[in-house]
């Protein structure tokens, strides 16, 4: 049977909005042990959540002789459009004498606010541990994430002109420099003039390695529908809004 029916002109649009909440900051130092022995080492983790750190000179104590360091770490989660940084450095220190010795409270100047940290009080015996603590890898890759360039989606359409009542199929296929742990729509487009049928994925979202513009993502898509127009004109699809959340690890 012939088809009759006017073509209609598909102009598809779609824009990554990533809706950044302010949050607070705190900075708070941790250790990975409390209970060391003379000669043992001693890792130092100064971390500022939502803020940088701006001329933070290596932190000398009492009975600690600074080893190495700072090794930084950087991370940035966005989860139900709410961005959140951590940044830290870490250092290591070596035990010099037994006793009990405190890590002072310390203060940072953050967005002009006053930010200050916890102490902490580290035990060190007469004699050291079997287990020395390893040291951080100095080769550890610094990471930020920049949005629109180490993660993006595209909008593809398997055509551009159909009839009415003809399916068109639109796929959202993401771009991600880092391994995705979740995601999540917070808008849709309202599809006006439009019946709808969500195509399931089966399962969990596929994600190969792809080479795109002399760079590697991992990349897969992350939604599918196909659309039946119920009447001739132009349509331009409205915004969608995704939240992610990745893992800083760099593939």
């Amino acid at each position: 049977m012939e088809k009759t029916g006017k073509k209609i002109n598909l102009f598809l649009f779609l824009f990554l909005v990533l809706v950044f909440k302010s949050l607070g900051q705190s900075f708070v130092i941790s250790a990975n042990k409390t209970n060391i022995g003379v000669g043992d080492y001693l890792e130092l983790t100064f971390t500022l959540e939502n803020g940088e750190f701006k001329n933070f000179p290596p932190p000398q104590f009492e009975a600690f002789s600074l080893i190495n360091g700072p090794f930084v770490s950087n991370s940035t989660t966005i989860i139900n459009g709410v961005q959140s940084s951590t940044n830290s450095l870490i250092f290591v220190y070596k035990a010099l004498k037994p006793g009990k010795f405190s890590i002072p409270s310390m203060s940072l100047k953050v967005n002009k606010k006053t930010v200050k940290s916890n102490s902490l009080l580290i035990s060190v015996s007469n004699s050291p541990s079997s287990k020395k603590s390893p040291a951080p890898n100095p080769n550890e890759e610094e990471h930020k994430l920049i949005p629109g360039e180490d993660i993006f989606v595209e909008l593809i359409s398997d055509k551009s002109k159909v009839y009415v009542g003809e399916q068109v199929t639109l796929s959202l296929r993401i771009y991600s420099k880092y391994p995705l742990k979740s995601y999540n729509f917070e808008k849709k487009p309202n599809w006006t003039g439009f019946w709808i049928h969500e195509i399931p994925l089966n399962g969990q979202v596929q994600l190969s390695k792809v080479n795109k513009k002399g760079k590697v993502f991992n990349s897969g898509i992350i939604d599918q529908i196909a659309l039946f127009p119920q009447k001739s004109g132009e349509f331009v699809l409205d915004e969608v809004i995704l939240n992610f959340l990745v893992k800083l690890q760099r593939i």
